[in-house]
């Protein structure tokens, strides 16, 4: 049962009030790019979250092969922020598009400090994990 009411659009603050949102926010760095620019090469580790704003963005595999996409509001990096190695995936774009970075070391640190708030922003995160293995399960077995 979810214990939390969505209160952004944006998938990582989903559960945080306006004024926690802009916090993340002021710790991200936002950037512009245009159609089929490669954000993450495959293989290549992020070293924060990634999350759209506007645009299109496609994940690859190691030989180019789209195996996902992400839409405004929603997020990748969530594997790498567990510490888990990702397998070789990359993200480029599909048209130009607008995103933030907002680094690990931010959200480790926010949530080492604020039991709270990390209860809200882990909530966040494992929705998204959640949600993503069950499109993949979805996928597998009726696509």
């Amino acid at each position: 049962m979810n214990i939390y009411v969505r209160m952004q659009d944006n998938d990582l603050c989903k559960y945080l009030s306006s004024e926690q949102c802009a916090c993340l926010s002021t710790h991200s760095q936002v950037f512009d790019c245009p159609a089929s620019a490669s954000i993450l090469a495959p293989g290549s580790e992020p070293e924060g979250f990634i999350i759209l704003q506007s645009g299109e963005l496609e994940i690859v595999n190691a030989v180019n092969r789209t195996i996902g996409s992400i839409f405004p509001g929603e997020i990748f990096g969530e594997i790498a922020f567990m510490g888990i190695r990702m397998p070789d995936m990359g993200i480029t774009s599909v048209k130009p598009s607008s995103y933030q970075v907002l680094p690990f070391s931010v959200i480790h640190s926010l949530i080492m400090s604020d039991d709270a708030l990390a209860a809200r922003i882990m909530a966040a995160i494992n929705d998204s994990l959640c949600l993503k293995t069950i499109h993949l399960t979805h996928h597998r077995n009726h696509g």
